[in-house]
């Protein structure tokens, strides 16, 4: 099915075997790039496929995840979710977005890694993000929550002590933070 009123070209559809519905979008590269960045940091941490897999059945089973309705899209909830995981006292996730990120010195045995390359970038978007995964395979080791635990902390935090009128989840500084007001 094609969704007319999206920003970018829409083709919503269920996989018949999986039954998992999915979206894809034409002629709109960021998507791709989009897609990657979710898809590295899924590779991080086991508990991060289940704990935003959760996210979206709640949001979907209270329907209230559909941007073409004025609801946040599944990828609004994805990165609320990853800020959320980056946001920890001992996080589980790094900013890998963010230029000032680098993978931590020691592996999940105290030894020390390997110096590894630079980050990747793409050409048409600010969309550079840091793809050296196996450098933070082990980032979150020192969080032991269960996804049940992160769940449980997320829906506490942002219906207790966010503040939508004065607060925002960036994704790109992987922070959750005072809304930027920009002069017109």
């Amino acid at each position: 099915m094609a969704i007319p009123d999206a920003k970018v070209p829409i083709v919503r559809f269920v996989d018949p075997s999986t039954r998992i519905a999915c979206d894809m979008n034409i002629q709109h590269t960021l998507g791709i790039y989009n897609s990657m960045l979710i898809k590295s940091y899924l590779e991080i941490d086991e508990r991060v496929g289940e704990f935003l897999a959760l996210l979206k059945h709640f949001a979907k089973n209270h329907k209230i995840h559909d941007a073409s309705v004025g609801y946040l899209s599944s990828y609004a909830y994805n990165l609320m979710g990853i800020v959320f995981l980056q946001q920890q006292n001992e996080a589980i996730l790094p900013r890998l977005q963010s230029m000032e990120a680098r993978p931590r010195l020691y592996n999940e045995q105290g030894k020390t890694r390997k110096k590894m390359p630079d980050f990747g970038t793409c050409k048409v978007y600010n969309c550079s993000f840091d793809n050296r995964i196996s450098a933070y395979k082990s980032y979150g080791f020192l969080n032991k929550k269960t996804v049940g635990q992160l769940l449980f902390e997320f829906f506490e935090y942002f219906s207790r002590r966010f503040d939508y009128r004065t607060m925002e989840v960036s994704a790109l500084s992987g922070r959750i933070q005072e809304r930027q007001v920009w002069e017109q």
